[in-house]
């Protein structure tokens, strides 16, 4: 199959891209950073025109509290680990953890004055900007986790222990998630430092679930280093 001069350059294009996208991603970037800060912007934005329509009360001084809320909002969301990286495993009850946080940024915005005299949030905004930037960035969650699923597919699982250990897990998976596969097993008795590698490779496994108690030092700092380097889970 023969290629043009163009496809060529998209090729390298698309892997250029993608290695600097994965330098970032392991620099600590996130594109939730971004989605989150659009959100929360435009929750308080849309606070301000319900209550006062166009005729904002100091238009430019209101514009830096809002700059100031939404940077305050994600501070607090970072600090408190939402920024983490996220576990394709399980059900993560979001809503809860954002909440209290959010919380935390409403008392803060409550008590803190700019240098221009106001507060980042008019006060009588702050149960509506509440409600809306818990649900804003909850929803944020949800949908990077749907788009990960359908850009890298359902979580594919190895698991690691005794064959009665590893079935109960399977059992346990399929209860709590119907979209895990399960890809295969590894008896714990074997040479896991040989074999695991191995197996996540022909496997094309995203996640390693150790379902006994072992001493796992002989994992660290290879493979594990090489699984946390490839975005691979573990358990």
């Amino acid at each position: 199959m023969n290629f043009s001069e163009n496809e060529y350059r998209k090729t390298d294009s698309g892997v250029l891209l993608k290695k600097v996208y994965l330098r970032m991603w392991h620099a600590g970037f996130r594109w939730l950073y971004v989605i989150d800060a659009f959100a929360i912007f435009l929750v308080l934005v849309v606070t301000m025109f319900v209550r006062f329509g166009t005729n904002w009360p100091e238009k430019g001084d209101t514009w830096i509290g809002i700059a100031v809320a939404t940077f305050l909002f994600q501070a607090v969301f970072y600090f408190g680990g939402m920024y983490e990286k996220q576990f394709r495993l399980g059900q993560r009850m979001w809503f809860s953890r954002i909440a209290g946080l959010t919380l935390v940024g409403l008392a803060i915005s409550f008590v803190l004055l700019l240098p221009t005299g106001r507060h980042p949030i008019p006060r009588a905004n702050l149960p509506a900007v509440g409600i809306l930037v818990a649900l804003a960035v909850t929803g944020t969650r949800r949908l990077s986790q749907g788009l990960r699923t359908k850009r890298f597919g359902p979580p594919r699982v190895l698991l690691v222990g005794t064959s009665e250990q590893t079935q109960l897990a399977e059992k346990h998976l399929q209860e709590s998630d119907s979209s895990v596969a399960v890809v295969g097993f590894i008896n714990i008795n074997e040479n896991l430092t040989e074999v695991l590698s191995e197996k996540v490779n022909e496997k094309s496994a995203t996640d390693l679930v150790f379902v006994d108690d072992f001493p796992v030092d002989d994992l660290f700092p290879e493979p594990a280093r090489n699984f946390d380097r490839n975005g691979i889970g573990v358990y």
